[in-house]
This record gives C-alpha cells, structure tokens and sequence, in this order.
C-alpha cells in the first residue's frame, strides 16, 4: 500500500506598523492592528473556515481512513484567539476527531536556528507546550519554516523527542534517489526524514486554477491517478500552505470541491491509503541515509535560504535582532520576552528582500511600500527596543535618556545649530587646565574676538563704525561724510507732498553742506 500524507501549514505574521525615527522612545506600538484584524478577518471568511469545515466533513464521512497533519505557529495561534476564535474552535474541533497530527516547529516561526541555538532549543519547546495544551498531543514532528533543512536542524532535534523532520525534495539533494521513500537522517540516524512530492504538491497549490496548464482542469480522479501511476513506492507527501484554499486558488476555482471530494477517488484506489507523517515513518523503514550540507527550502525559486538573507539590509536587521538575545533572557521580563519572540518572526526579513519584491503573493501581502521602507520600519523598531530593555535592566537610567527627537523638525534644526555655537566658543575659550604664564609688563595681545554674523543690515553698520580708528584731530564734518559711505540711500522722496500732510518747516530743513573755499 501507497500512504498519502497530507500536510498543510498555518501560520500568520502580526503586521508591522510604519514606524518612524519619531516614535523611537515615545511610542511603544510596533503593530498594525487595524490591518492585522481586517487582513484576518478576510483569511476566515474565504480560506481558514470554509476549508477546516471541509476536512470536518471528511473526518466524519471517513474517521478511521482519512488522516492527515496540521503545523500551526504559535503566532497564528495568538492571531486566531484575538480576531477571529471561531477558527481556534475549528481547530479543536478536528483535534478531537483523531484523525489529524499536530506537527511542532519554532513557536514565532522564526530563524533562531541560524543564529542561536539556545533560542532555537526555547522555541521548540515552547511550540511543544503550546499545541499540547491547546490540541492535547505532543508532537513528535517537525516541520521548520518554509521546510528549512540541513543536517545540522536534525542534529539539534535528537535531544528534543523528536523523530520526523519534513523536508523539501530537491533534485540536487537527492541524486539518484526517489522523494515517494522515507529516509533517515545522515547526521542523526534516528530521526526519519519525509520528503515532499514537489511535483504534485505544485500541481495542486500553483496549477490548480491556471486555465493555460494543460492538465486543466484537475479533478480529484485525475490527481488520485496520477498517485497510482507512481507505481511501488512507499509514500506520496503532499505538503501546502493552507492559502492554497480559497486565497491562491480561489471558491471559483473550485478548489473546495476538489478536496471534498479528494478522500473518496483514493480511498476507491485499490493500493492508496492515508497516512500522518507519524504513522508513515512508523510503517516504513528507511530506504537509505539522506547527507544535507547546505539548507534547502520549499520558498522560491532557488529553494534556498536567500529568500531571508540575500542583502545587507536583512543580514544588519536579524543580526542586530539575536544581538539582544542574551541581555533579553538575563532580564527575564516576560513583557520584553514576548516583544522579542514575536519581532522573531520570518516574515518581516522575507519583506526586505528584493528577490520577494519582484515575485510578490497576493495572499501574503507586504505592508510597505519596499524592502528598503521594510529595513528602516524594522531597525527604528529595534532602536526604540533597546532602549526599553535598557531602562528595564537600569530604571535609573530613564532620567538621564534624553531623547533629542521629542521636538518638531524645525526646533531639532534649531537645537543642532546651538550645539554647533557652543563648539566655536568651547574652540575659542583656553583650557582651565593650562596654567598661564605670569604677566610681563609688556601688554598682553587681546583674545581675538569672535563675531557672529547676523541678518540684519543696521548690524553690519554698526560693526563697520567700530571698527574705523578715530582721530581727535580729524575734520567732524569729514568724519560726517565717512560715517555715511556704508549707509544704506533712502528712497528719493517725490517731489509732490501728499494730501492732508503739513509741508516741513524750513527750520526743520536740512542745511547744505558748506562748500570749500578755493584758497
């Protein structure tokens, strides 16, 4: 017998807010919450309820034939109890039919691995708590994100009760083998790895509703034949994101009826079964030991981790990130341990990506505008965190933090010229370190004056007078003249007096200058 696993993936990022360099120590808020409700809200109407009353219906119809798995993040998790429960209770309700399993991965869907394993080992077992306390299973496979795989995550999940890991199946990973078979991993060789079926995973998640793909449309007899001409092997993983219903391939595709009536064209099929990726490794032994130097993963065209860390911007972003990991954990603040979980979260890298830019979702929008708009948002998030961690370790330090952006544009422009002034008179001003040398009777040079130019031209008169020797023995009246070169000329009066002004007085008149004598 053939066994089909099926596997769909939930998860749902908290949107990230504008968040400019004017917020940094004033506003506290780094999510749209707004957006975040509106966006869920949407997702539960035409993707998550219509779909999970699908696979309700079909546990009920089959209860002991139809089985499949379910990875939810804990942050979808948080998303669904605070917009839209309703979902949550859908949820319970196919854990209570026994038909699905629960598989673990990082509870923010996060990159820690790459970056701290401490952080990572936290997270998992977080996850762990979470979906038994929530679902009543203990997960015994993992799925990292977007399938991220190496022989190193296998490794670090020995020690965790782990053993399945779900995988990509690569074509330059796999050689001469085959993704329908279970393998075991070349690092830990008790851990079983399950390999997704990319060809048909694609048909059903890309293809389904491109009327220009030759093989539409796709029934679910079709699909189930094309299971049975895979011949004698041990299994076929289907692995989606769970927008592959009713978000990528939309109710008019018809996508809904498909699955609905998936359950019955394989289980008519003589050699097909359903399986939980539990129950398959648990029936079939390993074909042989799978080596994965390098990560690989479902997301992109590469298949490869550049969709998180292909640019300067991202690498700065997650490196500053995991830089605070050490001080957040010390101080143990659950407030501050939550904000940093969740700013964990793989999504906000994947929008600073330019690849991702060019080759954007639809159902997994970004809320800005460019990857680079992403970084900034991102990194003014971080500053403005570091400075509550820090004040959380040293509240005494609250008072001394000064923020210099508390102020509009045009007082912060003012502030940074008086900040330059008092440089020039520090620059200008001796040290009161240096001892001085004892005055001699010779007079001593004056400091050179330091004068500010102003705007206003009465100034830079007065400035002219001052600085013009004066002569005891000069001619008053020459002196008159000289005084007057820099002065601006008034405007010739006319000629004409207006009406209703008394003429002046011809006492009151100027009188001309006396001429010189020829001598």
């Amino acid at each position: 017998m053939v066994d089909i696993c099926l596997c769909f993936a939930i998860h749902e990022p908290y949107f990230l807010r504008r968040y400019t360099i004017f917020d940094v120590k004033e506003n506290h808020i780094y999510e749209d919450d707004d957006r975040s409700c509106n966006h869920l809200i949407s997702l539960a109407k035409n993707s998550y309820l219509p779909m999970l009353d699908v696979l309700h219906r079909q546990c009920k119809r089959y209860p002991k034939e139809f089985h499949f798995a379910l990875t939810v993040s804990s942050v979808a998790l948080d998303l669904f109890e605070q917009y839209t429960p309703e979902v949550l209770k859908s949820l319970k309700a196919l854990a209570d039919t026994g038909c699905v399993e629960f598989i673990t991965e990082t509870a923010p869907h996060s990159l820690a691995f790459l970056y701290s394993k401490d952080e990572f080992v936290r997270q998992v077992k977080s996850q762990n708590e979470r979906l038994e306390q929530v679902f009543g299973q203990k997960p015994v496979t993992f799925r990292h994100m977007e399938l991220l795989y190496n022989n190193e995550l296998a490794n670090a999940l020995e020690g965790l009760g782990i053993k399945n890991i779900l995988a990509e199946g690569n074509r330059h990973v796999l050689g001469w083998r085959n993704t329908n078979y279970v393998y075991s991993s070349y690092a830990a060789p008790n851990i079983n790895i399950l390999l997704r079926n990319k060809q048909l995973s694609s048909d059903l998640s890309d293809n389904f509703s491109r009327k220009d793909w030759s093989e539409w449309p796709l029934t679910s007899e079709k699909f189930a034949n094309w299971c049975v001409k895979l011949g004698d092997v041990d299994c076929i993983n289907i692995f989606t994101d769970f927008h592959v219903f009713g978000l990528r391939n939309p109710k008019e595709s018809g996508i809904f009826e498909f699955m609905d009536a998936l359950p019955k064209a394989i289980l008519s099929c003589e050699n097909l079964k359903f399986a939980t990726p539990n129950e398959l490794a648990t029936e079939c032994k390993p074909k042989d030991s799978l080596d994965v130097p390098e990560y690989i993963s479902w997301r992109d065209e590469g298949c490869d981790i550049k969709g998180w860390l292909a640019n300067s911007m991202q690498d700065d972003a997650i490196t500053t990130l995991y830089g605070l990991a050490k001080r957040v954990r010390t101080l143990n603040d659950p407030e501050i341990t939550a904000v940093f979980e969740r700013l964990q979260t793989s999504d906000y890298f994947h929008h600073m990506s330019t690849r991702w830019f060019s080759e954007s979702q639809p159902d997994r929008p970004s809320p800005f505008l460019s990857p680079y708009d992403a970084y900034i948002s991102y990194m003014n998030i971080l500053e403005d965190f570091q400075w509550r961690l820090t004040i959380a370790e040293d509240p005494s330090k609250k008072e001394t933090q000064t923020n210099i952006l508390e102020a509009t544009p045009a007082e912060y422009s003012q502030a940074q010229n008086n900040q330059l002034h008092d440089q020039k008179v520090e620059q200008a001003t001796p040290s009161a370190n240096i001892v001085e040398a004892p005055e001699s009777k010779a007079q001593k040079p004056e400091a050179p004056k330091i004068i500010f130019k102003t705007s206003t031209r009465r100034s830079r008169i007065k400035e002219a007078e001052e600085a013009e020797p004066k002569d005891s023995n000069a001619d008053p009246t020459q002196a008159k003249e000289t005084s007057t070169v820099n002065k601006p000329k008034k405007p010739a009066a006319s000629k004409s007096t207006p009406k209703g002004l008394p003429k002046k007085s011809s006492a009151t008149q100027k009188k001309p200058k006396p001429s010189k004598k020829k001598s």
